[in-house]
């Protein structure tokens, strides 16, 4: 999430927040819970927290392509095997490569990179 505060992006709509609890000396932190975020605005130590679903939510479903002739790219999530997942936009009429494609050891971590590459993308145009 601070990459995202890093690029500008305001990140108070989350679903989820980071909740520090201090330890007992009441200034360092002990902790942290994960909790709804609504919940946690008022919390002095909260760090919001995207879930997969608030990245998908803000990246497109479809991106058109600048080729003519070409139908676009849409946004496809899944498992590669047990062990990598992956987020890419993948071209509609299958007889193209990927627009993007990004692999990970967990599907948030697949999904947070293509969104970044998104949200910085529309920050240069």
């Amino acid at each position: 999430m601070k990459d995202l505060e890093s690029m500008g992006i305001d990140t108070t709509d989350a679903s989820l927040a980071w909740i520090g609890y201090f330890h007992s000396d009441g200034k360092t932190i002990e902790r942290y819970f994960l909790i709804e975020y609504p919940f946690g605005k008022a919390h002095q130590e909260c760090v919001p927290a995207y879930t997969v679903e608030d990245m998908v939510k803000k990246m497109p479903c479809y991106i058109p392509s600048r080729e003519e002739g070409k139908l676009g790219y849409v946004l496809r999530l899944g498992a590669a095997n047990p062990n990598q997942y992956f987020c890419a936009y993948e071209a509609i009429d299958n007889n193209t490569a990927p627009l993007m494609i990004q692999y990970g050891g967990s599907l948030i971590e697949a999904v947070f990179y293509i969104f970044k590459y998104i949200i910085a993308l529309k920050l240069n145009h």
